[in-house]
């Protein structure tokens, strides 16, 4: 298992990788990762869980998890969206300690429509690269944590006793 290092390239806190998957191999990061499937599915090991993503589904991997994801059909496009702790832990100072959870056999709730209409502008607008990206991506992603924070976070840790 390795750990990745996450580059993130002009000045921008946030990475994004369109891929269509068929191994991405066991490893964990620092910062948060979300995998939304946009077609097909996938499968993904997370800890000692494994799930089954369809077409839709976003999960988010905390800092510190291990996981890594494969299909055996490889009909899918999947974005991985990277965002730096570092960088937005001066919004909120508990990010990095924070246990979020996106992931449902049953995405009914809206919720969850929510989560992904904030991913799919964040992707908008990084792919686009118009006018002012880098600050509507970051602002983007600002909203988008004070959503998770909101609706997603199963607790945080806290060295406080």
């Amino acid at each position: 298992m390795l750990l990745e290092k996450i580059i993130y390239a002009n000045d921008l806190p946030i990475n994004i990788k369109l891929a269509n998957i068929t191994e991405y191999p066991f490893h964990f990061h620092k910062d948060i990762e979300f995998i939304f499937v946009l077609k097909g599915n996938i499968s993904l090991k997370n800890g000692c869980c494994t799930y089954e993503l369809p077409e839709g589904s976003v999960f988010t991997s905390n800092g510190h998890e291990v996981h890594g994801f494969h299909c055996e059909n490889s009909d899918n496009i999947v974005a991985i969206i990277q965002i730096s702790n570092l960088f937005f832990t001066q919004y909120f100072p508990n990010l990095p300690k924070s246990c979020y959870r996106t992931y449902t056999s049953e995405e009914t709730d809206s919720r969850f429509d929510v989560l992904r209409q904030k991913l799919l502008l964040i992707i908008w607008e990084y792919l686009k690269r118009g006018s002012n990206y880098k600050s509507k991506c970051i602002d983007y992603t600002i909203q988008l944590i004070h959503y998770l924070n909101l609706n997603f976070n199963l607790f945080s840790f806290d060295k406080k006793r």
